[in-house]
């Protein structure tokens, strides 16, 4: 009979608690477990599920429609496969695009923006399985391009081509996350290619914070694809296409088939 309708709060009640003699009411922390959590034995949410409610949210999110939202099966996949699930706690206001960003580091994907709808394509190129689900990556090449496709770039060569070295490319990748195990203090892994340190020394990069991400396999996972990632996409290739080729999408696959004379 004396319970208030205030929307979106909750509230704790003990009979008989003890206050204490102190002048005060100490303080109390309390785990909170979402509607959105994976499971009663998995607390964090799928972070397909957290994309979701940013974006088409009309209280707490762009409040756009679903439609305007691309297929995210494949993101899904990957993290379910590899079993990626967070538990973020948005208190401040911030623009959802780098929420979104980080987010979609989280989950090792791209985001882009194509036939109005906000996209997600994960980085991956290995299969996986775990947690009730499969991750195939997408590796045939959509188009097939040869020299014929290219469009000349002034006096220059039609294809550009920046290698990073090899001395060059870090090998020491730190990820803080909030440890569940710890009462959610920050905690941090590390990921080393040990081969590299071996030649060329230490070459950390920037500690990366994702306290989105309560376990530390989770965090242990992000830093070590960090590493791949960092000793596998060393090439960059740059030329022009035609018109013919103005559906490509960021992220799509291509083969190109160049032999510079």
């Amino acid at each position: 009979s004396r319970a208030l309708p205030y929307r979106n709060l909750a509230y704790v009640a003990k009979a008989s608690m003890d206050l204490g003699s102190g002048g005060s009411v100490e303080k109390h922390t309390f785990e909170v477990k979402s509607l959105t959590r994976v499971s009663d034995a998995q607390p964090d949410a799928r972070v397909e599920t957290v994309i979701t409610a940013l974006v088409t949210d009309v209280v707490d999110g762009l409040g756009l429609p679903a439609a305007r939202l691309g297929d995210l099966t494949p993101l899904a996949n990957f993290c379910a496969a590899n079993g990626i699930f967070i538990s973020p706690v948005y208190e401040d206001q911030k623009e959802a695009k780098a929420l979104l960003a980080t987010l979609a580091e989280i989950a090792q994907c791209g985001m882009l923006w194509s036939d109005s709808r906000l996209k997600f394509v994960p980085y991956s190129d290995t299969a996986a399985s775990g947690n009730g689900a499969t991750y195939t990556p997408s590796s045939e090449p959509i188009p097939e391009l040869t020299e014929d496709d290219l469009l000349p770039r002034g006096d220059g060569p039609i294809v550009r081509i920046k290698r990073k070295g090899v001395g060059g490319v870090k090998n020491h990748f730190q990820v803080k996350y909030s440890d569940r195990a710890n009462e959610y203090n920050a905690a941090t892994v590390e990921s080393k290619d040990l081969g590299a340190i071996e030649r060329f020394g230490v070459l950390s990069a920037d500690v990366e914070e994702f306290p989105e991400i309560c376990l530390g396999t989770v965090a242990q996972k992000l830093a070590d694809f960090r590493r791949d990632r960092a000793a596998a996409v060393r090439n960059t290739y740059s030329f022009r296409l035609s018109l013919r080729w103005d559906r490509l999408e960021v992220m799509d696959i291509v083969a190109l088939t160049y032999a510079p004379e």
